[in-house]
């Protein structure tokens, strides 16, 4: 499999990551581009699933892909919706190149939403969104709501040149089975709609109406933007774990744990200590509640309590918010940068083995990052 890096090497199609300078800046000389793509229907089934993938139309650069759903048909019968909810439907998403190199690595929904809320927090809890449309979310036996998979963070820092045919990018995912949605009783499983949306930068004509040339390339192609997870053993209840992160060699935006109990099920299983360090540095020894405390101080929407952190979820963001003046730059790293974390597993969790999914945001400089996007 293509490595992280090659497919951010790719991701300027063989256009130079520097912009000319003068003129009108490209943000300012360009537009936002939104094309629906295409739409799939497909009724859940108990233990079935479906893949579909979709080839992304050449054309300006791409800011990311909208995955928008909503379902018709569904009975509860008597069962239970799990507590993943409706992103829980897609047991995988991924964003590649045509020759398989991966943006954003395959996770399934749920792990797709945390990433949106914690690592693009300017767009909000998805679950939160307006009662008026489509993509209201709904976690219900009619499941709905909008994931985004951006490679883009902000004004262009990620974005992929996609002007040429022959280098398409390609969305990939998988719906099903329904006993991810739900469990217990009879149900009737939906029809599930899945609608693309493919969101880019438009090319700039070369100059404006008044003669002032505009700039080709958008400056955010400095820099490509890696997702990635890897999931790794919880030890039993009361013993000791040693979990080394292997996805580094990029800048690391953030980091986010995903811990489950043998069931599948979301659980605040660390304790106090949870120690982190990287060779030989120590980025800090923290209570769980320490760590809770330092995502409400970095998410408004957690401290003005407008959405809640989810059982089983831990956050270390590495990026800045320049409006409000807070975070971190981002973290360097390299292939051989030991980073791990320390942490002894709740006894609520018996003899039992349960799991931590890691995910990684990370960035691959391409060329010098202008200023103005550095640590975003």
């Amino acid at each position: 499999m293509p490595t992280a890096v090659a497919a951010a090497k790719n991701a300027t199609n063989g256009t130079n990551p520097a912009t000319t300078p003068g003129g009108i800046p490209f943000i300012q000389g360009s537009n936002h581009k939104n094309i629906r793509i295409t739409s799939y229907s497909y009724q859940l089934t108990a233990g079935g699933s479906q893949e579909f993938v979709t080839d992304i139309t050449p054309g300006g650069f791409l800011r990311g892909v909208r995955l928008s759903w909503k379902s018709t048909g569904g009975a509860l019968g008597g069962g239970t919706i799990t507590a993943d909810g409706s992103a829980a439907i897609f047991s995988s998403v991924s964003l590649e190149n045509i020759d398989g190199g991966l943006f954003i690595y395959p996770m399934d929904g749920f792990a797709h939403r945390m990433h949106q809320k914690y690592m693009r927090p300017w767009d909000g809890d998805p679950t939160k969104r307006s009662g008026s449309t489509s993509e209201t979310w709904s976690d219900t036996i009619n499941p709905a709501g909008m994931l985004k998979l951006y490679p883009e963070l902000r004004d262009t820092a990620g974005v992929l040149s996609n002007t040429d045919a022959r280098a398409k990018y390609r969305v990939r995912f998988t719906l099903g089975p329904g006993s991810r949605l739900v469990t217990g009783g009879a149900p009737t499983y939906p029809t599930v709609t899945v609608t693309l949306y493919a969101e880019s930068w438009a090319q700039t004509d070369v100059q404006d109406l008044q003669g002032n040339k505009i700039e080709e390339l958008p400056p955010g192609l400095a820099l490509s933007h890696v997702i990635r997870h890897q999931i790794l053993p919880l030890n039993s209840g009361g013993s000791n774990n040693t979990f080394q992160l292997t996805n580094v060699g990029n800048e690391i935006r953030g980091l986010m744990a995903i811990v489950r109990d043998q069931n599948g099920v979301r659980q605040d299983y660390l304790t106090d200590p949870i120690r982190r360090t990287i060779d030989d540095r120590t980025l800090g020894v923290e209570s769980p509640d320490e760590v809770f405390h330092h995502m409400e101080d970095f998410y408004d929407f957690l401290r003005n309590n407008t959405a809640t952190r989810e059982t089983g979820i831990y956050v270390w963001p590495r990026f800045r918010a320049p409006g409000d003046m807070i975070g971190q730059y981002w973290l360097p790293t390299n292939s051989g940068t030991y980073y791990i974390t320390e942490t002894a597993t709740s006894s609520a969790l018996g003899g039992n083995l349960g799991t931590v999914e890691w995910i990684t945001d990370e960035v691959v400089p391409l060329a010098p990052i202008p200023v103005e996007l550095d640590g975003i």
